[in-house]
This record gives C-alpha cells, structure tokens and sequence, in this order.
C-alpha cells in the first residue's frame, strides 16, 4: 500500500497566496508543507493562506508546519496567514486544539 502524498499548488487570490493542499498533511509530508509556507512568505509576498479543502489528515507535525507560517508572517511588515475552507477533519482537529484563531481560519 503506497502512502498517500501531499499536493501543493501555488495560486494568487485578492493580494494573498493561495497553497492549495491536498491528501495529508502528516510527519511524513510536513517538511514538504513547511518548505512550501515558509518560502512562499517574504517581504514581497508576506500574505499567505493555506487553503485546506483537501486535506483529510492532519497531524501534530502538520500543525507545527502551519503554525511556524503563522509565526513567521507576524514578523513579517504587512504579513499574514489564514487556513482557509478547511475539511471538516481539519477543522475539527485546530478547533479542538484551540488553533483555530490564531491560525486565522475560516470557511472563507
């Protein structure tokens, strides 16, 4: 049984980039997840969203990778960072961690 991998695609929406992730975000695939955050934030780029629609799995490792985007956009001047149209695993899972805020989610 192959394990199941993380897509990302890189899109542009109303001044912010877009990752869009899909399959699972998990220990095996967050280095992948965290590389593609934190090289989409810089100065030039300091709006950044994860849109989550197509994630079915989120791990602790997973959450770690959203939460080092959302820490590095706060130090970004003008940055920031937003889970967006979570699944509903996703959703469950931050909200139960009390994520939710300070990962800016929203159904969008």
């Amino acid at each position: 049984m192959e394990a199941k991998k993380l897509e990302i695609n890189v899109e542009f929406e109303g001044g912010w980039q877009v990752l869009v992730m899909k399959g699972r975000l998990d220990a095996t695939t967050s280095a992948q997840a965290q590389e593609a955050i934190l090289g989409n934030l810089s100065s030039i780029t300091p709006k950044l969203s994860v849109n989550a629609a197509g994630l079915d799995y989120l791990s602790s490792a997973g959450i770690r990778s959203l939460l080092m985007g959302a820490q590095k956009a706060r130090g970004i001047a003008g940055g920031a960072f937003a889970v967006v149209e979570p699944s509903d695993i996703v959703r469950r899972i931050l909200v139960d961690c009390g994520l939710d805020s300070m990962l800016g989610m929203s159904a969008r």
